[in-house]
């Protein structure tokens, strides 16, 4: 599935702004709770994840569930984070 979307935390951060000048293009997988915590796991992040990114230049991966319903917020919020971990790097503190 080719989306145009990503993101999951609960504190508030600066992001650092950048202005983008090329396509990306932008996978999202959807996986039980579970299987996205296990999966980022295999990647080499720790704890329970919401949801998560692998990107690089051209190409962005995003791990999340399924959202329950077209007003799900919470999965909005969780992908939405994780978009811009591909349009504007890791981040976080």
């Amino acid at each position: 599935m080719l989306v145009s979307i990503i993101g999951a935390c609960v504190t508030q951060q600066t992001i650092p702004t950048q202005s983008i000048t090329q396509r990306m293009v932008l996978t999202v997988h959807w996986a039980e709770p579970w299987e996205v915590t296990e999966k980022a796991h295999g990647y080499g992040y720790g704890g329970q994840k919401a949801g998560f990114a692998i990107f690089g230049p051209t190409t962005c991966h995003i791990y999340a569930p399924k959202p329950r319903h077209a007003d799900d917020h919470k999965w909005f919020s969780v992908v939405g984070h994780e978009i811009l971990h591909c349009t504007d790097g890791n981040w976080h503190e």
